[in-house]
């Protein structure tokens, strides 16, 4: 085969000629929706779940008794396969691995039945060199992950000193609030995965040369983890506050404004570079980097090829469980979620309604005061206004707002919502609550001796906040205490008013 830049490949390639010998009787397969038939002839379903070159698997319903034969051509060659009679199976499934080097190609499938029916999916595809084990960090943003450098929130304060200088704790408070806010329920670190995977794709020199590629960074080196927690704010704050993402980020997105996200990826594709891309619906936000798509003419839509960042040591290439697919109908005719998010033993998720490009940089990112005080004047407004305490709880083993015998909160893997007028989530290790700021509530958390508190309420006096950001003592190895904290509104001599 060749692609259009004219990289020659065997006209049948002996791996897949094996490939497809091996694996054409599969009983049960996953399937992703979207894909129908047209008369008696199915459409094939294509995945792809590796790396660079991209091994595509095709997933055929079946066949049995009515199909007859399946065509791949490209522009320079055609492989075929005849379906045996007898064939048993109710899915047909195998791999291709038509095309060796990056770049943008085109792909046609032809399914034809014993009765004349045919069906043809015209497929439209590019990607960039992402090889699993090199260009993706071996450790992944879940669970196993331990900060070296603090907590959130503290990381978060110490990038607001480096990027801004002298920051007030009240703003302080509402602004690790608001960050916990902006990426739905788990802890906002996947701009930092997706940012670096992308930058260090882009900028292979600025790794130290005791690394050969990015998947030798060690997770517990605390000059990485600063580097990369830095470029996840800088990426938030450059996108999310003084650029489009103020926008993107509150309301879901037409089909038009989608498409105008996919073509902006499928350029930087075509350009040889892969892409950092927000995905976000009603109670989801999270970053991947994208280093391909599959662009289906037939069936107007198009799969987005994601590197997610949630697992340990993912060096496969030729199939890592990290390598999920984005697939977004733009079919205007299409009833029911404009995306679905899939990985390879089923859907993960069907509620993103809104996608961006963020700009991964490779110098230090310069940000305007003037936008920081337009954010945080906003904050306070809205403390200000509303009339509500704002708490967020970190590395706690469980918290919750107390009113006598009733409590809002999560505590011992219990979740309880007694006092309406008390909101929580939880957001990993996190917690978040806002309640009145005129009343006598307490915070009760599960302590094991290196708790953070941090809370901002309204005090009577218009445009002063009273804030508290108290650290817990240590406790002995091994144990677990339980504390009551007066809540802000309360002055207490750990509270202070700014």
């Amino acid at each position: 085969m060749s692609d259009r830049y004219g990289l020659k490949q065997s006209r049948c390639p002996a791996l897949l000629r094996h490939v497809l010998a091996a694996s054409i009787f599969v009983i049960s397969v996953y399937t992703i929706p979207g894909q129908t038939g047209t008369g008696d002839a199915p459409l094939p379903n294509v995945y792809c779940f590796s790396g660079s070159p991209l091994l595509l698997q095709v997933n055929v319903p079946c066949p049995g008794k009515s199909l007859e034969s399946i065509y791949i051509e490209s522009a320079a060659s055609t492989i075929s396969y005849s379906i045996p009679e007898k064939l048993e199976s109710e899915v047909l499934q195998f791999y291709v691995n038509p095309f060796l080097s990056p770049g943008l190609y085109e792909l046609e499938i032809t399914l034809k039945t014993r009765s004349g029916a045919e069906s043809h999916s015209l497929l439209d595809m590019g990607f960039v060199n992402f090889v699993w084990g090199r260009d993706n960090l071996s450790f992944g943003n879940n669970s196993k992950y331990v900060s070296v450098i603090g907590t959130f929130g503290e990381i978060l304060t110490e990038w607001l000193e480096a990027r801004f200088g002298e920051i007030e704790e009240a703003d302080v408070v509402l602004l690790v609030n608001y960050m916990y806010g902006l990426f739905g329920q788990n802890t906002g670190r996947c701009y930092a995965f997706s940012g670096t995977e992308v930058r260090y794709w882009l900028w292979p020199e600025l790794l130290p040369s005791y690394y050969d590629s990015a998947h030798d960074i060690r997770s517990n080196a605390s000059r990485y983890q600063r580097e990369m927690n830095f470029l996840q704010f800088d990426i938030v704050f450059d996108h999310f506050v003084s650029g489009p993402g103020t926008g993107q980020i509150r309301h879901a997105m037409n089909r038009e404004q989608i498409a105008a996200q996919v073509a902006e990826i499928e350029s930087t594709i075509a350009g040889g570079a892969p892409v950092a891309v927000g995905f976000a619906g009603p109670n989801l936000h999270h970053s991947m980097l994208v280093f391909g798509f599959i662009r289906n003419r037939t069936t107007q839509t198009v799969d987005l090829l994601v590197a997610n960042n949630w697992k340990n040591d993912e060096k496969l290439n030729i199939h890592s469980r990290d390598a999920e697919i984005i697939r977004l109908f733009l079919d205007p005719g299409h009833e029911g979620p404009i995306a679905q998010w899939h990985y390879e033993e089923g859907l993960r998720n069907s509620e993103i309604d809104r996608l961006f490009v963020v700009d991964v940089r490779r110098d230090p990112y310069v940000h305007e005061r003037v936008l920081l005080d337009r954010l945080t004047a906003h904050l306070r407004n809205q403390l200000d206004t509303e009339g509500q305490a704002v708490l967020v709880v970190e590395e706690a083993e469980g918290a919750r707002v107390v009113d006598g015998e009733r409590s809002t909160g999560r505590i011992r893997n219990r979740v309880t919502q007694e006092i309406e007028e008390v909101w929580f989530e939880r957001i990993g290790e996190a917690y978040r609550f806002t309640c009145p700021a005129d009343t006598a509530f307490e915070l009760e958390i599960l302590d094991t001796g290196s708790a953070r508190v941090l809370s901002a309420a309204p005090a009577s006096e218009p445009g002063m906040i009273i804030t508290s950001i108290l650290g817990t003592e240590p406790v002995g190895e091994g144990e677990t205490v339980t504390r009551r904290i007066p809540l802000p509104g309360i002055l207490n001599r750990n509270s202070m008013v700014n």
